[in-house]
């Protein structure tokens, strides 16, 4: 039996809290717990920074062939009602893609989603609903509808899921409690629900801390006395307030010798109003902590040292962080209501969440009855053994094998109906011509990602990878989901951004090798298309040249991608000609590239592909401390020629003709003595200045999503550039991505973005001040043009994302390794 798992939930929001970790811990549990029965994974490419991570992780347990990636076009979130031709094209895609697998079951591990995110989910639509299994969580928003399903958006979404859900086969309950509730409210057959329970991971267990170790963690949350313990959502039903209360309704004796610390990610006006609740109540404000989120390194300190976990929830689908306490053998008690007492196990731990005197009665008697407090250690380290992931596991994959008895004979669509759903729905939406253009690209992609990769047709990549280096982070991207296909050889290198993948073979030197260690390892690795990511300081030009040489002898397909074409005094691309044109395709990245590489007589196997666009959302970061009515932003390494410190001169002279302006420079070091020299420069310039007050420099290697979120927040984001060799700008990409307005120097580098682009009069420290202070002028006239150059901006990004260009490189990659097995010459 096959077993497709849908994973979205561990790429969306979900994937922090409990619905994320339940699936991942289940999935986990299923490999190896499956026997005989092969399980597939199966994620969304709409999270590509979500990819690596998953790849890494389930490619420990599962051959990396079983980790699916489908394509819909994005967005897909509910709350935009522009977005609905392509959810509803994007649920019939998926399952489409689904069925093209040929699974005997699709597990679906969290169907209510995608309401704020691009998460799609469906049941029933292309691949039969009969032999779809749902994870059954809680029905807490249609029980408490006044609550949850006010909004007329959320409430159409959920009950649209509900309908998907009443389609499944089998839902997998995570408690009793669940199962009876939709029984009840769903009238759902009781034969096809099974419930699999749930259970926490193992580092949830007693630990003995040191003592040193514990008043550290403690010391940084502000813990100083014994302390109650709650950890959970700040969701209205999480009863915090009548908890804080009860609190404050100990006898006062008792209470100042603890704290209650509420572990949880909230927000200000939150935490704002329970502090009101508590101060109204008699606590003062060190009575009452708020840890916001904490790491698990961290939490697992605090459940090991808390003196009661109190949980006064009022409706749980499950209640985890009730067991991951009791497993710590933390004393436990809690509510009387919904699937809490499943959990807890024990009648004497619970209490009325409704009633501040019945939590506060309970909390009293473990704080005081020190027989009592016993009698709640012990039964939670003994309840707690009761669960398993490995028994929810079993009972899980007993169901899927009673569901495929039933279901042997249940069929998919074909190809041809789906596509006839497929224009039903355009018929029933508007839509535009770029959707058309998504769906189209979506079933091409999905049709070469639900295929087998022919293990024969092995792709090695050379490239700096992993380390701070904009062709580094180039590569990451444009391998996108295909990164496990891919074998990486890059050189020795102290210094990494993180972990290797296991996929990553260190084989070379920079600029200072034979590579013939890289041949020994290309050779042990069976590779037969050969991918080399050159920019000139990375190779000795006859080693290189000799490298290719011997790669196409051995019958590989060699493809070069050549991030600059301009000569320098040392090296010349002259000097490699002969393996450039053995190579079965040159890639260069603009026009200037094919005219150099024309003049030195290559030209039949180059193609002209573009630079991509990162796809990944800005992180929402705080720049409160800027009060200027207009803001510029540099961004990229720190380096020589690239105008920061001019740019710096001409900010300078923006104050002096009273231009109310802020810079905000988003400008990495590079690991090089260089960068940190110009850093320097940089800073001593801005005192000197006295403008401090006026810049913002952040010199530290960001994560894209934080570096996106800093550009966002500008007005206009500069690329000073005064010379450069590059063919074409990687950081000009990152600063179209935020969607901002740019402008930069008259270089050939930005030729291929000039009419999406502001060009600045010149390279000067006058002329880019001009050209700010113009724009401004232009801004607030509200110039037409700008609006124009913006409206191509945002269909020149939407062609370039890396989603998309990554497909189209992996199969430009599987093209040139079919050719040389077959025969092709260079």
């Amino acid at each position: 039996m096959r077993i497709v798992i849908d994973l979205q939930a561990c790429q969306s929001s979900s994937k922090l809290g409990g619905i994320g970790r339940y699936s991942m811990n289940l999935a986990e549990a299923m490999v190896r717990q499956c026997g005989g029965h092969e399980l597939v994974f199966v994620l969304n490419d709409l999270f590509p920074e979500t990819i690596p991570e998953l790849y890494e992780s389930l490619g420990k347990i599962i051959p990396k062939k079983q980790i699916r990636v489908f394509s819909v076009p994005g967005p897909l979130n509910e709350s935009n009602p522009e977005n609905r031709f392509r959810i509803r094209s994007a649920e019939i895609l998926r399952e489409r893609f689904m069925a093209d697998l040929n699974p005997d079951i699709v597990h679906v591990s969290s169907l209510i989603e995608g309401l704020g995110d691009n998460v799609v989910t469906s049941v029933g639509e292309v691949f039969p609903g009969e032999k779809t299994g749902v994870t059954l969580y809680d029905l807490i928003p249609l029980v408490e509808k006044d609550t949850y399903l006010q909004d007329i958006v959320t409430k159409d979404h959920y009950y649209n899921k509900l309908e998907y859900l009443k389609k499944a086969g089998s839902l997998l309950a995570i408690s009793e409690f669940s199962k009876q509730e939709a029984i009840e409210l769903l009238n759902i057959d009781p034969e096809i629900i099974t419930t699999i329970s749930s259970a926490v991971d193992k580092k949830f267990r007693p630990l003995s801390i040191p003592r040193i170790e514990a008043e550290k963690v403690l010391k940084k949350h502000g813990i100083h006395r014994k302390f109650l313990l709650f950890t959970g959502s700040f969701d209205q039903r999480k009863n915090h307030e009548r908890l804080i209360r009860a609190f404050a309704w100990l006898p006062e004796k008792i209470r100042k010798e603890f704290q209650l610390l509420i572990i949880g990610n909230g927000w200000d006006s939150i935490y704002a109003h329970l502090r009101s609740v508590a101060a109204r109540a008699g606590l003062s404000h060190d009575d009452l902590i708020f840890a916001g989120h904490v790491s698990d390194h961290e939490l697992l300190t605090i459940y090991n040292t808390a003196h009661l976990f109190v949980f006064p929830s009022l409706s749980e689908g499950f209640g985890l962080p009730v067991l991951e306490a009791m497993s710590c053998g933390i004393p436990t008690i809690g509510s009387n209501t919904t699937s809490i007492p499943e959990v807890i196990g024990l009648d004497e731990a619970l209490f009325d969440p409704y009633s501040i005197e019945s939590i506060g009665s309970k909390i009293l008697h473990a704080l005081t009855d020190e027989s009592f407090r016993t009698h709640l250690k012990n039964h939670a380290l003994e309840y707690a053994q009761n669960f398993s992931w490995d028994a929810s596991a079993k009972k899980a994959i007993e169901a899927f094998e009673r569901q495929y008895e039933q279901t042997k004979n249940c069929y998919s669509l074909s190809f041809d109906q789906t596509l006839d759903k497929l224009s039903k729905i355009a018929k029933n939406y508007p839509i535009k011509q770029n959707d058309l253009v998504k769906v189209a690209a979506s079933i091409e992609a999905n049709e070469a990602a639900s295929s087998v990769t022919d293990s024969s047709q092995k792709i090695g990549w050379i490239s700096t990878w992993n380390t701070r280096c904009g062709i580094a982070m180039y590569s990451r991207y444009l391998a996108g989901k295909h990164i496990s296909e891919y074998t990486v050889f890059a050189p020795f290198e102290q210094t990494l951004l993180s972990q290797d993948e296991p996929n990553v073979v260190r084989c070379w030197q920079p600029d200072n090798d034979d590579l013939k260690r890289l041949v020994k390892a290309i050779q042990e690795n069976d590779i037969a298309t050969v991918v080399i990511q050159f920019n000139y300081g990375f190779f000795q030009f006859p080693a290189l040249q000799t490298f290719i040489q011997e790669m196409v002898a051995q019958g590989r397909s060699v493809v070069i991608t050549l991030h600059a074409t301009t000569d320098n005094t040392q090296k010349q691309l002259i000097g490699i000609r002969q393996a450039l044109r053995l190579c079965d395709k040159v890639i260069v990245h603009a026009e200037n590239d094919l005219e150099n590489l024309g003049k030195i007589g290559v030209t039949e196997n180059v193609v002209l592909f573009p630079q991509g666009i990162v796809d990944t959302l800005p992180s929402n970061v705080d720049t409160d401390d800027i009060t200027a009515p207009f803001v510029i932003a540099s961004y990229g390494f720190f380096l020589p020629h690239k105008g920061f410190l001019e740019l710096i001169d001409a900010f300078k002279r923006l104050i002096d003709r009273g231009v109310q302006i802020h810079l905000l420079m988003v400008n990495a070091a590079y690991p090089a003595e260089v960068s940190e020299s110009l850093i320097a420069q940089a800073q001593k310039k801005i005192a000197a200045y006295k403008i401090e007050k006026n810049v913002t420099l952040l010199s530290e290697f960001l994560p894209d999503e934080m570096s996106l979120g800093y550009l966002a927040k500008a007005d206009l984001i500069i690329y000073p550039y005064q010379e450069t060799g590059e063919s074409s700008s990687a950081a000009v990409r990152m600063g179209l991505a935020s969607l901002r307005p740019v402008a930069v120097t008259p270089l050939k580098i930005f030729d291929d973005v000039r009419d999406i682009v502001i060009t600045l009069p010149s390279t000067t420290v006058e002329g880019i001040a001009d050209g700010i202070e113009a724009f401004i002028r232009q801004k607030g006239k509200g110039d037409s043009v700008d609006f124009e150059r913006s409206s191509r901006a945002v269909k020149w990004r939407e062609e370039r994302l890396y989603s998309r260009l990554s497909e189209r490189f992996f199969d430009l990659l599987s093209q040139s390794g079919q050719k040389r097995s077959k025969g092709g010459s260079a």
